[in-house]
């Protein structure tokens, strides 16, 4: 059991995102794009926390160039990524439309604007001044959530919502996942010495934070760049 912790952690988000599909199967489209999308920039992103923030066991990994990936954290990005972009349509009954027209689709381009932006800003501060990557990620993401509320001020409070919701259901698999499933987990796995030191119910506050904030992103992205507005969802 032990061997397959990081597969089993990935299997709480699969289960969260087809019961999400199932109660809302018109946004698999919108769920698969983003979750793609996030799934192959998650190795780009991981080797920084890898050196300094956590060092999870994969059962299936491989290195390309100076990449350590890990099978299952591929999975993990993509269903993040899936799960959080619809989260607040689901929960909220919410759907992302053309409806007023008053926003127009941005270019096919504007996903991979925001992360090279984000992901310049990390790398810099991690490579530059030292900072330890997770907090990085938080100024990277402050940075794209202020921009997408400028583009998008309609969508802030949908966003805010977004982050509070992905981060409640990160919050929640840990304490099943690490807490009940495998204690002992975090102190094996995650780098404490580098971190605040602060914890709610055993878990670095930094998870919840960073739940937070990439939910906040992804609740606002799809939508800044397709140009939809939310409208209530008609009953069946």
């Amino acid at each position: 059991m032990e061997s397959f912790k990081y597969l089993i952690w990935v299997g709480f988000f699969a289960a969260i995102w087809i019961v999400f599909l199932i109660l809302r199967p018109d946004l698999r489209k919108q769920s698969v794009i983003v979750g793609l999308f996030v799934a192959i920039l998650t190795p780009l992103v991981e080797w920084w926390h890898l050196l300094d923030y956590w060092n999870p066991t994969f059962i299936f990994e491989f290195r390309l160039l100076e990449l350590r990936i890990g099978v299952e954290e591929l999975f993990l990005g993509f269903f993040i990524g899936a799960i959080s972009s619809i989260g607040y349509d689901v929960i909220f009954r919410k759907s992302p439309e053309h409806k007023f027209q008053n926003h127009k689709p941005l270019s096919f381009a504007f996903p991979i604007l925001i992360f090279s932006i984000l992901y310049g800003i990390g790398a810099g501060l991690v490579v530059f001044t030292g900072m330890n990557s997770i907090y990085a990620s938080f100024i990277a993401f402050a940075v794209a959530i202020a921009g997408l509320s400028f583009l998008r001020k309609d969508l802030i409070w949908s966003g805010f919502l977004s982050g509070i919701i992905f981060s409640l259901v990160l919050f929640l698999s840990y304490i099943l996942w690490l807490e009940v499933l495998f204690p002992g987990t975090i102190k094996e796995w995650w780098y404490l010495g580098n971190l605040s030191g602060l914890f709610a119910l055993g878990i670095p506050i930094e998870e919840i934070i960073w739940g937070f904030l990439w939910g906040w992103v992804a609740g606002m992205l799809y939508e800044a760049w397709k140009g939809l507005e939310f409208v209530e969802r008609k009953k069946m």
